[in-house]
């Protein structure tokens, strides 16, 4: 197959061996991946991994790994020992942990769990789930991304008459702005440098917007007050 393949702190496009499944595993087509801001830690400081004694990523800078762990997909092959309960064809998605008789691996992060930069990769039929929605492959995808703000947002239970301040304004912190002006809580302050996404931020709901090249963010944050009624969004 194809992939982006990392060694040695390089990315290139080579064709190595399909992955092969396992017991409980299933072989699934790429259909699109994400770049997560953490591929490219996991790309430029591999000593990071050195810090998790826990086995699932793995830091080996002489091997082959194909990164990509915010991925939609669909399914080609079963390995042995599967239910077969989501047939050939059908668009998938799960957590990106893979079990292989070493331990759980991160999907992305190890030689024996490739990820979705490459053609295909292999997933634990237990986890993975269908994609019921009509959505884009490529909106699809960033799920992962998307739910991790969108949940921090519901576990932090504001009662709606708080301001609140997001730092960055990535895939998690719009997600979280999102969320939150579900929930009707603001006024909602967004920081960060780049004025593509401050307008970004103010599109998912953002009232005001703050570069913090020019101005505090702390001091724009103090000078927000909830209004009485909120008609418009106002920014800046």
């Amino acid at each position: 197959m194809r992939a982006a393949v990392l060694r040695g702190g390089r990315v290139e496009a080579r064709t190595i061996d399909d992955p092969v499944p396992g017991p409980g595993q299933l072989l699934v087509r790429s259909l699109a991946c994400g770049i997560c801001a953490s591929d490219l830690h996991f790309m430029d400081h591999p000593e990071a991994g050195a810090d998790d004694d826990s086995g699932m990523s793995t830091d080996d800078t002489d091997a082959d790994i194909v990164m990509g762990h915010e991925y939609c997909a669909e399914v080609v092959g079963y390995g042995p020992d599967t239910e077969r309960r989501l047939p050939v064809g059908t668009r998938v998605s799960s957590l990106p942990v893979l079990a292989t008789p070493a331990g759980r691996k991160i999907i992305g992060q190890n030689p024996e769990s490739p990820g979705g930069f490459g053609e295909y990769f292999l997933l634990d039929e237990a986890i993975t789930r269908a994609v019921v929605s009509d959505l884009p492959s490529e909106v699809v995808c960033v799920a992962d991304a998307i739910s991790v703000g969108w949940s921090a947002a519901s576990r932090a239970r504001l009662a709606g008459a708080e301001v609140t301040m997001i730092i960055g304004c990535g895939a998690i912190g719009l997600s979280v702005i999102a969320r939150l002006r579900v929930l009707g809580v603001g006024p909602i302050v967004a920081v960060d440098f780049v004025a593509s996404r401050r307008d970004t931020a103010r599109a998912m709901g953002a009232d005001v917007t703050v570069d913090p090249a020019d101005s505090s963010p702390y001091q724009a944050w103090r000078g927000v007050t909830r209004p009485a009624s909120r008609p418009g969004r106002p920014s800046t």
